[in-house]
């Protein structure tokens, strides 16, 4: 019987011992996942930074106004490109990106030519609004003319991690080839 009370202590200390270093080994766990989202907000950044640094070198570089002006429009034949851009968001961000809808319309005021897009992306409430910074300080002239930003919910009605932006926008300054 006293084996038997030793033994029951033992294997109880020792799942306790086994329980706290569990939440203890969770909570480093959580702590270096923290870190690394932090980490990779920080490269999100720099990038951004750098891009913007990039795009005003090459307007001091460049040889004459007519290149200076050029670089600022989103020209027709690069539209592709801006658009795998926006989408290799989700390398960057982990988020789930993409343009349901592109339209060349026309500026009532001016007459000219613009670009509207449709952007869905889903993810985290951080990674929608890093999206949201990033298609903000595109080299081009981008309005907004409509976002949504929501949470979504499970079948039971309950609120998960995962949000779903949807935002149009306008790029002004699109030209295209002559």
């Amino acid at each position: 019987m006293k084996k038997t009370r030793v033994f029951t202590i033992i294997t109880s200390a020792l799942a306790i011992i086994f329980i706290a270093g569990y939440f203890v080994l969770q909570g480093v766990i959580d702590k270096k996942f923290k870190e690394l989202e932090d980490v990779k907000k920080q490269i999100t950044i720099a990038d951004n930074k750098f891009l913007q640094i990039r795009n005003q070198n090459q307007l001091l570089s460049s040889d004459s106004d007519e290149d200076v002006l050029n670089s600022l429009f989103l020209k027709e034949d690069k539209v592709v490109d801006f658009i795998e851009e926006i989408e290799g968001f989700d390398d960057v961000l982990g988020t789930d990106t993409s343009i349901t809808k592109i339209d060349e319309i026309e500026n009532s005021a001016t007459g000219n030519p613009e670009i509207s897009l449709t952007i869905n992306s889903v993810g985290s409430f951080d990674q929608l609004i890093e999206i949201s910074k990033l298609l903000e300080n595109m080299p081009f002239e981008v309005s907004f003319t409509g976002s949504q930003l929501s949470q979504e919910l499970t079948r039971e009605g309950e609120f998960v991690d995962s949000w779903k932006l949807s935002a149009d926008i306008i790029i002004h300054t699109y030209r295209k080839n002559k």
